[in-house]
């Protein structure tokens, strides 16, 4: 068979490691082609100070003993795994691991501690071809309020090419706390900085930034926003509703960050794709610790995250004209959304988004609650909240959005348990 059949077989075995592996080992000519299958995407775990990873391990030395093999890896994540879930304090051997493969073009970082973001630049400037950051539940914690914990010690590796790429998207969350406000906490500006003076972050290079890691961390970067909004095509952005100690309304520090958030979106004029996550969990939360055996429905959101949206996009001028794609998420109840005042809300929303003549590019609109599954279920089993069947709510739900569906105009409405 010519070599052109040959690696098209292979390419069909692209999820198969067992397969790939199996290839590798028949001749030289099959080599390449397995290995850039097999070592496309990497992950590895790294494991709490003085456990051991058998995986990591093993590809380390296969690594030392094939250097050809760093070539091949696009895709690396590195996912702590500390005691009891808690993050990975992260470390001079983690960074070097990471530098020697320059050929990474998608970094992720899940669960680890950092003494400021910033210490990872040195790293990030090792990888020449990387162009996306994606930092998942991270924490950001000094090394000098970590008891016995030697200063952070970053790590540049000599030689390195200059960098063929710049970062083009950046991305913050906070997988697996729906109910956590997030627990990153760092100066923005000063990671930007650093960003720059490495060269990993130019101007008019960034394209998406994901801001899903908590109020916290979306505070520190809407005041960035307008300096980003020129190569800016995509963004998500999470708000979190807090509550009044004293009447349990929408507290105004809330209203505030949220108005805060929409005028610097409404500055990104080049966006095409944004996203809107509203926590809702601290309502439900609430009615938790208020229940006085009486209550029997589900405390309802606040519309206030949809009604200063459509003012947002209402506004003088020409705001988010070029918006291809909206996709708002409440993390909550879709039951808490079944009230007269978010249906005023959304239809209110779907007029502006409408107007065709202000938004011609829209094409695509979706509305998703992210329902805990631990706290809706708190209100169905323990508590004896009466709810409606699921297929009675979500066709309610349907109906309070109906007013998005028009002509050019796809719209989608989901519900979903996380």
């Amino acid at each position: 068979m010519s070599p052109e059949v040959v690696e098209h077989i292979i390419d069909f075995l692209h999820t198969d490691p067992r397969a790939l592996s199996s290839c590798a080992l028949v001749c030289r000519v099959w080599l390449p082609r397995s290995h850039y299958h097999r070592f496309a995407s990497v992950v590895l775990p790294v494991p709490f100070r003085g456990l051991h990873s058998a995986l990591s391990t093993a590809f380390e030395h296969i690594v030392a003993r094939n250097p050809d093999i760093a070539a091949y890896v696009q895709s690396l994540t590195l996912a702590g795994a500390g005691f009891l879930g808690d993050t990975v304090r992260w470390t001079h051997a983690e960074a070097l691991k990471t530098s020697r493969l320059w050929a990474v073009r998608s970094l992720a970082l899940s669960r680890f501690e950092f003494g400021a973001l910033a210490d990872l630049v040195p790293t990030l400037a090792a990888l020449p071809l990387l162009e996306e950051l994606a930092l998942d539940s991270v924490r950001v914690k000094p090394a000098a309020a970590v008891a016995g914990e030697a200063p952070h010690v970053s790590v540049s590796v000599s030689g390195d090419p200059p960098r063929a790429r710049a970062l083009r998207l950046i991305s913050f969350r906070q997988t697996g706390q729906p109910m956590g406000e997030g627990v990153l906490e760092d100066d923005a500006a000063a990671f930007v900085r650093a960003l720059c003076a490495a060269g990993v972050l130019r101007p008019g290079a960034l394209e998406g930034l994901v801001l899903l890691s908590g109020a916290r961390a979306c505070a520190d970067w809407v005041p960035l926003l307008p300096k980003l909004a020129p190569s800016l095509r995509r963004c998500a952005v999470s708000l979190h509703e807090r509550l009044s100690a004293a009447t349990h309304e929408l507290a105004e520090s809330a209203r505030g960050h949220i108005l805060r958030v929409y005028d610097a979106l409404v500055r990104c004029a080049e966006l095409r794709s944004v996203c809107v996550q509203y926590n809702a969990t601290s309502t439900l939360m609430q009615a938790v610790f208020d229940f006085d055996g009486r209550t029997r429905t589900m405390p309802a959101v606040s519309p206030f995250f949809v009604e200063a949206l459509a003012r947002a996009l209402d506004g003088p001028g020409r705001a988010l004209s070029a918006l291809e794609d909206l996709t708002i998420v409440l993390v909550g109840s879709r039951w808490s959304l079944a009230s007269k005042a978010c249906a005023d809300a959304f239809a209110q929303l779907a007029r502006v988004l409408s107007e065709r003549a202000r938004y011609p590019c829209l094409g695509r609109v979706e509305v998703r609650v992210d329902e805990p599954e631990y706290v809706v279920g708190l209100f169905r089993r323990e508590l004896g909240v009466e709810v409606q069947r699921d297929e009675d709510s979500e066709g309610a739900f349907r109906e309070l959005l109906g007013g998005f569906d028009w002509p050019g105009v796809v719209t989608s409405v989901a519900v979903r348990t996380v």
